[in-house]
């Protein structure tokens, strides 16, 4: 059974993050993980998913371009939408899938990419 208690539970949610932007063996297994961890709890009506962020404005983006221009300049056109995510685009994802509009949501990878998976 996978370990629940790793993460964190609001309610009878749980979410557990990735990372978007290519899908190395850490990802895949995040991936496996949640999907593991929704049929280990279903029954007990915990619903439990991952979240896959695509490119997003963050310092982390700025550690690896140099500043945010060449960032968005860069990565930018990677995404169909042609464009860097926000933090609040993520967060609104996560807070998504932890209310009950998602209550019929489980083992699931939401992509919130802004269609860089799509190409």
């Amino acid at each position: 059974m996978a370990a629940i208690s790793k993460y964190l539970l609001t309610g009878k949610t749980a979410v557990v993050t990735g990372a978007g932007n290519g899908i190395g063996r850490a990802i895949a297994l995040a991936f496996a993980e949640a999907k593991a961890m929704a049929t280990d709890h279903a029954a007990q009506n915990i619903r439990v998913n991952s979240l896959s962020p695509g490119a997003v404005e963050t310092e982390r983006l700025i550690k690896r371009f140099g500043d945010m221009e060449t960032a968005r300049r860069t990565a930018g056109p990677k995404h169909l939408l042609q464009r860097l995510g926000q933090p609040q685009e993520i967060a609104m994802a996560a807070l998504f899938l932890a209310s009950d509009a998602s209550s019929f949501v489980t083992g699931s990878d939401l992509l919130v990419d802004g269609g860089y998976n799509a190409t």
